[in-house]
């Protein structure tokens, strides 16, 4: 085999060399999802929170604190932020399904020659 003819400090550094370079890759990945991520997390912060009212709102309802017409406006205000909250993903979605088709295209582009028609 052609491994046992490499000296092992040899085989080391090639391995350290190799996993610096999958952590730089990991970290310019991380920091790319990062960025794309960060709306996401910024959504599930407000949704849990209105998460939060709307059980504050029904424990409310129980102890007779609000009517029942109080309960329902709260309710329509959460729904209204979920329905938001859905049309934000979906333009999420719909940019990242954009951006992976730019970059697989862009990955796949085969070079034209200057004289095809």
């Amino acid at each position: 085999m052609i491994l046992a003819l490499v000296p092992l400090s040899v085989l080391i550094v090639v391995i350290e060399l190799a996993l610096s370079n999958a952590s730089k890759l990991k970290d310019s990945f991380d920091g790319l999802f990062s960025d794309r991520m960060r709306p996401i997390s910024q959504l599930k912060v407000v949704s849990d929170a209105y998460a939060v009212s709307m059980v504050d709102a029904l424990h409310k309802y129980r102890s007779g604190v609000f009517t029942e017409g109080q309960l329902g406006d709260e309710i329509s205000t959460v729904l209204g932020v979920i329905q938001s909250i859905a049309e934000q993903i979906n333009l999420l979605a719909l940019n990242a399904a954009i951006e992976a088709a730019r970059a697989w295209r862009a990955t796949h582009r085969r070079p034209r020659s200057r004289f095809a028609a």
